[in-house]
């Protein structure tokens, strides 16, 4: 092996190395499509049902909330989370704010553009994914949300469903399923915060090796295998110049 492929070497596995710890530093759940200096949000449905009969939504965004920090991927955006729910004293669009950033399910897929899209009584993707990114299809899902004409009312007994991409999502009641003003432990969605993607110089920053780590000491070994190289062969020149002189 010459002094070239040990370099090559070297410097292979201090790519790999640095780009690996650039990866760790992306969000999880990056949707596709999503580049350095964009924002997107996140939605999910809880895994856990609540039986909450509050009139506080702060009560309801901290279940979320709560639900979102079991995951340790969620747990590590540095993102706020609220409830798509609605009390007799903020609309669930008072709550969530107005944006304009897409919104994405855990699966990568694009929910809707924006709150206006996200309100709109169709989604481009049904919501059915826990904050595991496990499958919860057709759950109802407690919202207190009725849309009407571009404006959210509340209605203390709406529910919504899962794994759909209609109204429903929001407003899905019929004679055979309880609603949960009556007590009924039910699902909530969750929606995040904008979660911006840092720029490239951002994360390289923070992915450089500490002194005294793996990847500095593979590329020690790397340029102390190049120095020892480079002194053999050193040596055997030299070597080869004495004999020449001895033979004359």
């Amino acid at each position: 092996m010459n002094s070239l492929v040990i370099m090559r070497i070297a410097t292979a596995t201090a790519v790999l190395l640095l780009g690996a710890s650039i990866a760790s530093a992306l969000p999880a759940y990056l949707p596709p499509g999503v580049g350095y200096g964009e924002s997107y949000r996140l939605i999910f449905v809880t895994d856990w049902n609540t039986d909450s009969y509050s009139r506080n939504i702060d009560d309801y965004n901290a279940f979320v909330t709560s639900e979102a920090l079991l995951s340790p991927d969620l747990a590590g955006l540095s993102t706020t989370w609220r409830a798509v729910f609605s009390t007799d004293t903020i609309n669930a669009l008072e709550n969530i704010g107005t944006f304009g950033t897409p919104v994405y399910g855990l699966n990568g897929a694009r929910v809707a553009l924006g709150s206006q899209g996200l309100f709109s009584g169709s989604l481009e993707s049904p919501i059915y994914q826990n904050q595991y990114a496990q499958g919860v299809f057709s759950q109802l899902v407690k919202t207190a949300t009725y849309p009407n004409n571009g404006n959210l009312f509340y209605d203390s007994g709406l529910v919504g469903i899962t794994n759909t991409t209609s109204r429903e999502w929001l407003v899905f009641q019929t004679p055979q399923y309880p609603t949960w003003s009556d007590g009924t432990p039910l699902r909530m969605y969750a929606i995040s915060g904008d979660i911006l993607v840092a720029q490239p110089d951002e994360v390289t920053a923070v992915a450089i090796p500490e002194p005294g780590c793996f990847g500095l000491a593979c590329l020690g070994l790397g340029c102390a295998a190049v120095g020892c190289m480079r002194h053999g062969a050193s040596a055997r020149r030299s070597r080869l110049a004495r004999t020449s002189t001895s033979s004359e």
